[in-house]
C-alpha cells in the first residue's frame, strides 16, 4: 500500500511541476487549506463542446498545523497571498525542481531562503517544520514560495476527488490524450486547440 501511495504522490509531483503554475488559494481554518493549480497534466473531461480538457487541479489539506508564504525576491507586492487568492495577480508558474509532495528536506530548503515569511499557520522558529509522518507540500514559483504541513490530503479535478490509483490513471490518460492531440494536429479531424499541449512538444516527428 505504501508503494502505490509513494507512486501517486510522484506521479502529482510530475504532473503538476512540469509545466505547472499556482493559481489560486483558500482555506476554512483550522479544517482545510487548499492550492489549485493549472497547467495540471491530469485528464479532466472539457467543461464544454469544443474545449480542451481542463487542467485544473486542487490539492486540500486536512486539520493543517503549518502554512507559510514564502517571498523569495522583492519584485512582488508584500500582500501578493491576498492578491493571488483574489485573483489579482497572475498565477505564478512552478519551479519543477523545487515541487515535493514526499521530500521534507526541500521544505526546510525553501523556508531557509525565504528572505521573508508570512505565516497563515504556526509560528516561524517554534512551529516544527515539515516531517516524513504527514501530509507535506513545498514549492517554489518564481519570486514566491509555499510550504504546508498537514494530517492529510486530498486531490480534487472537475469530477470530485481522486483516489490514489484514479490519479495514476488520470496521469497515463492525459498523456494518452497528449498523444492522440499531436498525431491529429494537422489531420482533416484536429483535436480542440490545448495551450497546455502545445507547450509539452514532442521531442520527435512522432508520438
Amino acid at each position: 500500500m505504501e508503494c502505490a501511495v509513494i507512486e501517486h504522490l510522484a506521479a502529482l509531483e510530475s504532473a503538476i511541476s512540469d509545466v505547472g503554475c499556482w493559481a489560486w488559494w483558500t482555506s476554512s481554518l483550522p479544517e482545510t487549506f487548499q492550492v489549485e493549480f493549472n497547467g495540471a497534466q491530469l485528464w479532466n473531461p472539457p467543461d464544454g463542446e469544443g474545449r480542451p480538457p481542463s487542467s485544473q487541479i486542487a490539492l486540500r489539506f486536512h486539520k493543517p498545523r503549518l502554512v507559510y508564504f514564502l517571498t523569495l525576491a522583492d519584485s512582488v507586492p508584500k500582500d501578493w497571498p491576498d492578491r493571488l487568492q483574489r485573483d489579482e495577480l497572475e498565477p505564478f508558474g512552478v519551479c519543477h525542481d523545487a515541487f515535493t509532495l514526499t521530500r521534507a528536506e526541500i521544505c526546510l530548503q525553501l523556508v531557509a531562503k525565504a528572505s521573508a515569511i508570512q505565516a497563515f499557520v504556526g509560528e516561524p522558529g517554534s512551529t516544527q517544520l515539515p516531517g516524513g509522518n504527514e501530509a507535506i507540500l513545498g514549492f517554489e514559483a518564481g519570486p514566491v514560495a509555499l510550504v504546508v504541513a498537514a494530517e492529510s490530503m486530498g486531490v480534487f479535478g472537475h469530477q470530485g476527488e481522486l483516489e490514489p490509483q484514479a490519479v495514476l490513471e488520470s496521469n497515463r490518460q492525459w498523456w494518452k490524450y497528449w498523444r492522440e492531440y499531436w498525431r491529429r494536429k494537422d489531420a482533416p479531424d484536429p483535436l480542440p486547440r490545448d495551450y497546455l499541449c502545445e507547450i509539452v512538444i514532442p521531442a520527435g516527428p512522432s508520438v
